[in-house]
């Protein structure tokens, strides 16, 4: 029978000094049990589907565009796609690199119909916008090119460029390299993400969410380790108690497939006959990962040092390895709503981490698989590895001076609430470990 953790029966309360770990857990009674929103199938799917076609058909003469030209996105004045934005610029199908001293800041590139191939570095405010004409969407590929480990980034040395949009775009066949992403490496805040196809990015991610991104209405499918990460790389915004990124939204995304260069590594189990098992199935593996080596950082998307991230209303399903994963000093994590299913790791995995929320979620049939790698651990549905409540990490002053307006907002203890569990592999696990309240 499915599980939900709710607000009855068996309390487990574990204490450490300075830290409090709960949950409360109860079966369903017998009987009809009232479905989730967002359960069944086939999910909230955003892969192929009319969310990612662009709504803009300009395929006429690049080079500079007024504002109101028909089939392009406008920008200058209130009510505008882009009020903020000072000039528009249309970019031409081709083989081109854009590096930061062509592009100026405020300006909305409009990439046309067709495939681009090279890497672009944002300037600030910048928008990159695809078009749709004649059945044709608009892709920038790196063609698996060494030259071409970044789709859209930024130059660090030049500072943080904030406020970048990219939506309506196909990018794929970038090289981005384990642990870094095809779309802003360096972390730049203040980044909207939507509307995208992600795909085939190897061996890193999609995307790098840096402090004040918004990631929606994307696919994020057939990368090579996650779909997206979240880390300060360079240090643009690091949040004053957790030291990473900040207020970081995950939307109606789908994000899915990914970790086909295997960086979850193989499977050795000899009862259930699987000698040096590599878990992604033939057709998705991807010939252009290269040599890897399988260190467990890999799932859908993974969490590092965070406060303040939303993970709402996405389909999470078949990644190998965990669906999504808060790893080391994340705080006040949301996860509401998610479809989280066939994901070959746990569905939800809180590790050394602080003052989540996990409700309203359906998760299924997840954990399955690995749990033949490591039969003598469980491999559950939600994973909470010593993680736990820290009024330090939310809820009333004192806090810190730079993060204090932010933590007021946010509780002060952990939750795990309402959800939905069938077929996963361990259901509901928890792990305390007396000292985390010294990391």
């Amino acid at each position: 029978p499915a599980l939900r953790w709710g607000s009855a029966a068996a309390v487990i309360l574990i204490v450490a000094t300075g830290l409090v770990a709960w949950a409360m857990i109860r079966t369903q009674p017998p009987g009809p049990v009232a479905a989730p929103r967002n359960a069944g199938p086939p999910g909230m799917q955003v892969c192929g589907q009319p969310v990612l076609r662009s709504p803009y058909t300009y395929d006429g003469a690049a080079g500079p565009y007024r504002s109101g030209t028909p089939g392009l996105p406008t920008y200058g004045k209130p009510g505008s796609d882009f009020p903020e934005a000072d000039a528009g610029m249309v970019l031409p199908p081709g083989t081109k690199d854009y590096p930061s001293f062509q592009l100026r800041p405020g300006v909305v590139y409009y990439l046309e119909p067709g495939t681009h191939i090279g890497s672009i570095q944002a300037n600030k405010d910048d928008a990159f916008v695809g078009g749709f004409s004649h059945g044709q969407m608009t892709i920038l590929s790196g063609g698996y090119s060494s030259r071409h480990q970044q789709a859209i980034d930024s130059n660090s040395s030049a500072g943080n460029q904030s406020g970048v949009t990219v939506e309506y775009l196909t990018i794929k066949e970038f090289t981005p390299a384990v642990d870094h992403a095809a779309i802003n490496q360096e972390a730049n805040t203040d980044w909207t993400i939507r509307n995208n196809t992600v795909t085939l990015n190897v061996p890193g991610a999609g995307i790098l969410a840096g402090a004040n991104n918004n990631l929606i209405h994307n696919c994020l499918s057939r990368n090579g380790q996650y779909g997206f990460q979240a880390a300060d790389v360079v240090g643009f915004s690091s949040d004053s108690l957790t030291g990473g990124p900040y207020n970081i939204t995950a939307e109606d995304n789908e994000i899915s497939y990914n970790d086909t260069c295997d960086l979850e590594g193989r499977i050795e189990n000899q009862e259930a006959h699987l000698d040096n098992h590599n878990p992604v199935p033939p057709r998705y593996r991807n010939a252009n990962c290269g040599h890897v080596t399988g260190d467990g950082n890999q799932g859908g998307f993974k969490l590092w040092r965070t406060n303040g991230v939303t993970i709402k209303d996405n389909y999470i399903h078949n990644n190998w390895g965990p669906g999504g994963w808060a790893d080391t000093n994340n705080a006040n994590t949301t996860w509401t709503g998610n479809k989280i299913t066939d994901n070959d790791g746990s569905a939800i995995i809180e590790e050394t981490s602080y003052n989540f929320s996990i409700t309203h979620n359906y998760l299924a049939r997840n954990g399955v698989v690995s749990g033949l790698g490591n039969a003598s651990f469980p491999s559950p549905a939600i994973y909470v590895s010593e993680s736990g409540s820290d009024r330090r990490f939310g809820g009333v002053p004192p806090c810190p001076e730079a993060s204090c307006a932010r933590q007021a907002a946010y509780p002060r203890q952990s939750v795990v609430s309402d959800n939905t569990l069938v077929d996963n592999g361990g259901s509901i696990f928890l792990w305390q470990n007396s000292n985390r309240s010294g990391e």
